[in-house]
């Protein structure tokens, strides 16, 4: 009688030996994690293609055997975690397999990357990261879009912001003393529409993931919030910071929370701010992206979907005009 197969742990990276293969398949979904710090393997799958129990047998082999992904151990911490599908990241040898094949990697992450054994706040990451993956994936499906990755928006961008250490870091204008602040994204990204007019062809939306952590409003002027974390994207909207800085031409603040409460707050704090471009800030509630107690899957409401507005029609991102037809 042959003796069953050896299970591996999976938080233990177990090599055998065995000569496992890099494919062009691969390519595609390793690419993805150099953009996407954090994404599980419903989402790679996505990527990849294929069959979905194929691939998860090759990703765990290339795992163990090639080492060019991590599993981060944060991932640990959450029940269930041995029956959830796998969150991976690409490590400093998958960075390097990359781009000794010419590929172009975001600078952002791969800066990140040297300081990995820093804090990293993983759900808050793993959910933005799955938003944007989302958009990107659902994309595919309408051949008169094009997603714009972030660092292709910034093409343009000057050569001092090419060259920083974050170059998604824009100055903040607002008043804190002496002190020069940056607001940081947790996501960049673009969609050109491909059948639109010239002039209104492409617009780039700036992501904010908020699970439900940082206090909406604050009695006292000090201290993170939302709301001002609003005042900070409306200064880069006075000022048009984001073309200086970024090189973009357009700006959109899209916010994406874990529950509809939450987002019907966040609307209710931006319309009593006084001159806020209320059209120019979007927002959609979710379940909990980044919620190791899930199972998310792309989801592409995240595309076209409705994204609400304070006191201002629903917006679609899909759309060149943004409203649902077109």
């Amino acid at each position: 009688m042959k003796e069953p197969k050896e299970r591996r742990n999976r938080w233990e990276r177990k090599p055998t030996g065995r000569k496992v293969e890099v494919t062009d398949r691969d390519l595609k979904w390793l690419t993805a994690l150099a953009r996407y710090q954090f994404l599980n393997t419903n989402y790679l799958h996505a990527f990849a293609g294929g069959s979905l129990a194929r691939f998860n047998h090759h990703l765990g082999d290339l795992h163990h055997e090639r080492k060019l992904t991590d599993r981060p151990l944060e991932a640990r911490d959450y029940p269930n975690e041995n029956y959830r599908p796998i969150v991976y990241e690409l490590n400093h040898k998958g960075y390097q397999y990359l781009q000794e094949r010419g590929i172009v990697l975001p600078k952002r992450y791969v800066i990140d990357r040297k300081g990995e054994g820093g804090h990293r706040n993983f759900s808050h990451q793993l959910g933005a990261c799955e938003v944007m993956a989302s958009i990107e994936l659902e994309i595919r499906n309408h051949p008169d879009l094009e997603f714009i990755p972030q660092h292709e928006a910034i093409k343009k961008a000057p050569q001092a912001t090419l060259e920083a250490r974050v170059p998604f870091a824009i100055p903040d204008s607002e008043d804190r003393g002496s002190a020069k602040t940056f607001l940081i994204p947790d996501g960049l990204f673009g969609i050109r529409y491909l059948k639109a007019p010239s002039n209104r062809n492409v617009r780039f939306f700036a992501l904010e993931f908020d699970n439900g952590t940082m206090p909406v409003e604050r009695a006292e002027s000090r201290g993170t919030s939302v709301e001002r974390k609003f005042l900070s994207y409306q200064n880069i909207i006075n000022r048009r910071l984001y073309e200086k800085h970024l090189g973009i031409p357009s700006f959109m603040p899209l916010f994406v929370t874990i529950s509809e409460e939450r987002m019907e707050n966040m609307l209710r704090v931006l319309d009593k701010i006084p001159g806020a471009s209320k059209n120019a800030f979007i927002f959609q509630s979710t379940f909990p992206l980044g919620d190791m107690r899930k199972s998310p899957r792309p989801e592409p409401g995240f595309l076209t979907g409705a994204y609400k507005r304070a006191g201002q029609p629903d917006y679609f991102i899909h759309t060149p005009t943004g409203g649902l037809n077109g």
